[in-house]
């Protein structure tokens, strides 16, 4: 083995190994992304949603006894704070990447090589992928109003309104139209 002291350093070579960051961000990069892009969404969702309903929360300070001091979540607010729809957000982000991976796999099989060398086929054809589509509308609409009658503190007709939206906007249209274009 040479000693790396003497040997002149116009002959050496320094090898660079960059395979690894190429996977790692594929792997990790790619999801993270798209949650941290899914989870603004939503909270950009939530917030326009919640704007028109402002003047309708409550304004009344709660009813301060025992209990309700020291238990700081059973407190009644008086309005929707940015940390509440960025706490909403990454809860209901959670959710939707559950309900929408459910919906990829009902209409997606990405196990095995579709047609002219796609890396999925479908397992459904459009027709019923437009119907299943109402699959993750529906969970994602009960999952937004339980967490807006629980966690927001809003009534009945006001989850409503957000449930809908949230369910509407945030649906995954797109696992309609990427997965046909490839």
């Amino acid at each position: 083995m040479a000693n790396t002291a003497t040997e002149d350093p116009k002959n050496s070579i320094k090898l660079y190994d960059a395979g690894g960051g190429y996977l790692v961000t594929l792997v990790l990069g790619i999801p993270v992304a798209g949650s941290i892009a899914d989870g603004i969404w939503n909270y950009v969702v939530l917030t326009l949603t919640l704007h028109p309903l402002k003047k309708y929360f409550r304004i009344e300070e709660p009813i301060e006894t025992s209990v309700d001091s020291q238990l700081w979540f059973l407190r009644r607010r008086s309005e929707i704070t940015t940390g509440d729809r960025i706490f909403y957000s990454f809860i209901i982000t959670i959710a939707g990447i559950l309900i929408d991976a459910v919906y990829f796999f009902m209409v997606w099989n990405p196990f095995s090589e579709g047609e002219n060398g796609s890396w999925w086929e479908a397992r459904v054809d459009m027709g019923f992928q437009i119907a299943l589509i109402l699959v993750p509308i529906i969970l994602l609409g009960l999952s937004n109003y339980y967490l807006a009658s629980r966690f927001l503190e809003l009534n009945h007709r006001h989850s409503l309104i957000v449930a809908s939206s949230m369910a509407f906007f945030t649906a995954p249209w797109l696992l309609l139209l990427v997965p046909s274009l490839s």
